[in-house]
């Protein structure tokens, strides 16, 4: 049995060893709130969100006549509570960044909306959300038009479904097959056929993509050699040379080199389809060529260092910086510390 003076030692300890545990457990949780903004927990999907998506599309698509002024009232007030909720971060599963991102994308304007929606879609995407992936490139053509730009992947169409063209301005820059597996159906005037599934057109080397990917990166900027490359690859993409995730992603990674912005748009979109189709080393690229359309239609980078337009400011600020940790986190990014100067008088 031990002795009194054995125990009052022990129970000294004891109590030490309490203290000191608490001092530690109390200074971590410290350290880790200061750390702002961190992304929300993974939780079940946002039903008010929901409920604003299937609000917005019944609206959308119901062929009663209504009162304009009714019906433009209660999109201005959809889109507020929307803004709320992305401004809060309330993105609790992958299928809110769909909900949230074909809202946006169908309000048509401003570019700013259109853009952050292409985002919240390629982050879905991403996550392999079903049906996201039509989605994100219709977003991405919507986003190309919003700016004056030529459509790259011709989602857009007027006219009747058998007999429909793409909406001007465009440019018929990307094979139907690459277009086939955005589940985009064949364009009625483009006779590039597709050639059976695993295989080449005659001209293009089963590996040429690949080179070309890996001859890009010791090639700097435009000019020279990385134009002849650039060329080449706009040919391959064009011609069908394509036939996988691999070439998906030589491709992404050949044409985010280039300053022009239909390039670019396809880089981005050939970089969601091979993360899509399980690529794990193209989804980084989804955001860094997200970033390069971004500057090459003359904004803000969103995620990226480089910030080369401006000052510190990021493309969706204005949304804030909890939206900011859910895209990243959704991205596999990293979640800077940083902070957003508020704007406008206080």
């Amino acid at each position: 049995m031990l002795k009194p003076s054995t125990l009052r030692v022990f129970a000294g300890l004891l109590a030490g060893l309490f203290v000191a545990i608490s001092t530690c457990s109390l200074t971590s949780l410290a350290s880790a709130s200061a750390q702002k903004p961190q992304a929300k927990k993974k939780s079940s999907p946002n039903t008010e969100l929901y409920a604003l998506y299937r609000e917005d599309l019944t609206d959308r698509y119901d062929t009663s006549t209504k009162d304009s002024r009714d019906r433009a009232e209660k999109r201005r007030t959809r889109a507020e509570r929307l803004d709320a909720i992305l401004k809060k971060g309330e993105l609790g599963a992958a299928v809110d960044f769909y909900y949230a991102g074909r809202m946006l994308a169908r309000e048509g304007e401003p570019i700013e909306r259109i853009a952050l929606g292409h985002a919240l879609l390629s982050a879905a995407a991403c996550q392999k959300v079903e049906y996201s992936l039509g989605a994100t490139v219709e977003a991405l053509d919507r986003w190309m038009l919003a700016a004056d730009q030529p459509q790259q992947l011709c989602s857009i169409l007027d006219g009747e479904s058998s007999n429909a063209s793409p909406t001007p301005p465009f440019e018929d820059r990307v094979h139907q097959s690459i277009r086939a597996e955005f589940e985009l159906e064949p364009l009625h005037y483009d006779d590039r056929k597709p050639e059976s599934k695993g295989k080449k057109p005659k001209g293009f080397n089963s590996k040429e993509a690949r080179r070309l990917a890996t001859a890009v990166a010791a090639q700097g900027t435009a000019g020279g050699p990385l134009d002849a490359t650039l060329k080449r690859m706009r040919d391959i993409v064009s011609e069908g040379g394509l036939t996988g995730a691999e070439d998906w992603l030589a491709a992404a990674r050949v044409l985010s080199k280039s300053t022009d912005s239909g390039d670019l748009a396809i880089a981005h979109a050939l970089a969601l389809l091979a993360t899509s189709k399980g690529e794990a080393s193209a989804r980084e690229l989804v955001p860094a060529t997200l970033d390069g359309l971004l500057r090459g239609l003359g904004s803000h980078e969103a995620f990226g260092s480089a910030l080369t337009i401006g000052s510190n400011e990021h493309a969706f600020d204005a949304w804030g910086l909890e939206l900011d940790a859910a895209l990243r986190t959704a991205f596999g990014l990293p979640i800077p510390d940083r902070a957003i100067e508020a704007s406008g008088d206080e």
